[in-house]
């Protein structure tokens, strides 16, 4: 987590899954309330972790180039505002 820079809570949230159930996931090697997640969090985790580390490395420019696109599809699609009448 600490490489995502988010909280168990958030993790949480993003997973649909309880706080509780994520603090179990990170106890302590030894601890008595160590648990593994299960299978299909285990893959949601990876798919974000895969999607997080593309977004990271991808190239500034990029990022600049899907703001303006993104930009100009909202602008596109958005209502004319109300003018005099």
């Amino acid at each position: 987590m600490a490489r995502w820079a988010i909280t168990q809570e958030q993790l949480a949230d993003l997973l649909g899954v309880s706080r509780s159930a994520v603090a179990h996931w990170f106890s302590a090697l030894d601890s008595k309330h160590k648990r593994n997640p299960p299978e299909s969090v285990k893959r949601q985790l990876a798919e974000i972790n895969a999607l997080w580390s593309l977004y990271e490395n991808e190239p500034e420019h990029l990022r600049q180039a899907w703001e303006a696109r993104r930009l100009r599809i909202l602008k596109a699609s958005s209502p004319p505002p109300d003018g005099p009448s």
